[in-house]
C-alpha cells in the first residue's frame, strides 16, 4: 500500500511532525458483518468482513458527527428534564 510504503520512508529519513502526519492518513480497520444468501434467495446467515474507514472519509465523518450531534441533544434533553425536576423541589 502507498501510505505504508510513504510511513516507512519518513520512519527512515524524516522527523517526528511529517511522521506524525502520515499515521494521522493511515486507515483504521473495522470489522462488519453483512447477511449472506443463498442461491435460491433465502438468508444464508451473515458474514464478517474488514472494511478500512479513512480518516479523509467524508461519509465516515458526517456519520461520526451526525452520532456526536444526537449524543450532545439527548446530554442536553437530560439536564433540561434534571433542571426541571429541581425547580419543582424548590417550591
Amino acid at each position: 500500500m502507498l501510505l505504508e510504503a510513504w510511513l516507512e520512508f519518513e520512519r527512515e529519513s524524516g522527523d517526528e511532525e511529517s511522521l506524525e502526519k502520515v499515521k494521522q492518513k493511515l486507515p483504521k480497520k473495522v470489522k462488519k458483518r453483512r447477511k449472506v444468501y443463498r442461491d435460491d434467495g433465502s438468508e444464508g446467515g451473515w458474514e464478517e468482513y474488514w472494511d478500512y474507514v479513512f480518516p479523509d472519509d467524508s461519509s465516515a465523518s458526517s456519520n461520526l458527527r451526525l452520532l456526536q450531534v444526537a449524543r450532545l441533544w439527548k446530554q442536553k434533553g437530560q439536564s433540561d428534564t434534571e433542571s426541571e425536576d429541581e425547580d419543582d423541589d424548590e417550591t
